[in-house]
């Protein structure tokens, strides 16, 4: 049968429509990702960081053993400063031993690898001026509102009150430890400020408002 030139050229065109294209061309580049290259273009993890957690370090005096509470990254150095609230001694003059070896108040506990296990031992280096420097530790009682609150703490006339103060808060719930307040003689008290700054004598007392 013969088709007219219209009819051939129709036919075509279904033929076309019957038989789908191949829409990619073999000469078509293939990349391929391997996991290895995934793992490479990811930026790297950040380290994890150490989280602060309160323990309570041991120091040995003499007979007496004293549990200072620290945070695990807080220097040395802050525990020196109660200590020395106690023993109504400055702070230059306590030396610290673990197992005779002296620790370095400017590293913090987990530096040092110290636990609640650990029983740091506490020396009292005296001084050629210990009697006059004794003069200048005087005793603060810190009076909160609830009976029997009261608690005192020594410390240097020249020493900054934020140790004794942070003592004071650490029993304190995180609720009244944001609301805290310390007034002498109806001033706040800052725990930058010194007794000597604030004219206190042995034996005032900082009123604590919670």
């Amino acid at each position: 049968m013969c088709l007219s030139p219209e009819r051939a050229e129709d036919a075509l065109e279904q033929s076309d429509c019957l038989s789908p294209k191949n829409d990619y061309d073999d000469d078509d580049d293939i990349i391929i990702i391997s996991s290895e290259d995934k793992q490479k273009r990811r930026p790297p993890k950040p380290e994890p960081r150490t989280a602060a957690r309160e323990i309570s370090l041991k120091f040995r005096w003499r007979t007496d053993v004293f549990k200072v509470p620290v945070l695990s990254t807080d220097r040395l150095y802050k525990a020196v400063e109660q200590l020395s609230a106690k023993l109504k001694v400055l702070p230059s003059q306590i030396l610290l031993l673990r197992q005779d070896t002296e620790l370095a108040v400017d590293c913090t506990a987990s530096e040092l690898g110290l636990g609640i296990a650990d029983i740091i031992d506490c020396v009292v280096i005296t001084e050629d001026k210990e009697e006059s420097n004794s003069r200048d530790v005087i005793t603060l009682r810190l009076q909160g509102q609830e009976k029997g609150s009261a608690q005192e703490y020594s410390l240097h006339k020249d020493a900054p009150l934020g140790s004794i103060l942070s003592q004071y808060t650490s029993g304190l719930s995180a609720i009244a430890k944001r609301r805290v307040k310390f007034l002498f003689d109806g001033s706040k008290v800052t725990p930058s400020q010194t007794p000597s700054q604030l004219d206190m004598e042995n034996g005032d007392v900082i009123e604590v408002w919670t």
